[in-house]
């Protein structure tokens, strides 16, 4: 007998742990969006990924060169991209965090959640469920409240848009690496994997942060080399979610941002939390856990 639409039992083990995983990627993922607004104006965003990058580079190649793994890969060209969509994702997203309340970028990123459903249906035809769409709909609802409260009634014109609209555009451009990775990790290890998407992202964004480099004092400089390890790490809790689960579970627990950027927020920005933006982020973990909580 066919699962009814609405039906869908519990996930497995395996997947949970998944979750699991996933959930501590987008813990750290966090941290890194909001350390260009941290940082403030003592460096520029080019110069932050690019630091971020190459030490992310120098920490998995030392690793390699310890564990005596492999580093080789029979498709290069999908790393490059990967590493393309990565880095235009981290831009946008480090830009809207920096110029926009860490929230409504976060509430708009989260957009990525729907889209990563969209991908995997449309990329390895999962299927997803009349509730799955209901659950994700409530997600887009949470993410509209937080926008409006800012963006329509606040009275702010392109200075809010702008990057707003960057956010949006990072939403698709992770969604999109998410889908390279899923690819990435059923054919490789994940030495190869992070070798590459770091050492591609470096050298895309060295001329830029070339031309606005800046000298950094010691504190900074160690902070921003810090965030490559952590990048690291984080990526490869990414790259164990993807191998136990679909990405359809990746973009809902993507959801639970929204409540890392909130407290970053109002820790390191004195960003207060208004009752729409409870009622919005409810909306939208609401979402997400209706979401995380069905077998794919």
């Amino acid at each position: 007998m066919s699962q009814h639409a609405w039906e869908s039992p519990p996930l497995t083990q395996t997947h949970l742990v998944g979750v699991l995983w996933f959930l501590t990627a987008t813990g750290l993922f966090s941290i890194l969006f909001v350390s260009a607004k941290f940082i403030g104006d003592a460096i520029s965003i080019y110069q932050l990924l690019f630091i971020r990058y190459a030490a992310g580079f120098v920490t998995i190649a030392i690793t390699a060169s310890i564990t005596r793994q492999s580093v080789s890969s029979p498709k290069p060209a999908i790393h490059m991209v990967r590493a393309l969509c990565g880095v235009g994702g981290g831009l946008c997203m480090i830009y809207a965090t920096a110029n926009m309340p860490v929230t409504d970028a976060t509430a708009i990123g989260l957009l990525e959640g729907l889209v990563t459903v969209v991908f995997g249906i449309w990329f390895f035809k999962e299927i997803v469920t009349a509730r799955q769409w209901l659950a994700s709909f409530f997600c887009l609802v949470g993410a509209a409240l937080m926008v409006a409260e800012h963006g329509l009634t606040g009275g702010v014109g392109l200075s809010y848009w702008i990057p707003a609209g960057l956010a949006f555009l990072a939403a698709v451009l992770i969604a999109l690496e998410g889908v390279f990775i899923k690819v990435l990790v059923k054919r490789e290890p994940a030495v190869p994997v992070l070798f590459y998407v770091n050492g591609f992202a470096t050298l895309t964004l060295a001329v830029p942060a070339y031309l606005t480099w800046v000298p950094l004092d010691a504190a900074i400089a160690g902070m921003v080399a810090l965030l490559g390890p952590m990048a690291v790490f984080a990526q490869y809790c990414n790259m164990r979610g993807y191998r136990l689960a679909p990405i359809s579970i990746a973009g809902a627990v993507n959801y639970t941002w929204i409540i890392f950027a909130a407290f970053w927020g109002w820790v390191l920005f004195n960003e207060p939390i208004s009752m729409t933006g409870v009622i919005a982020m409810a909306a939208i973990l609401g979402g997400g856990i209706a979401l995380a909580r069905l077998r794919y």
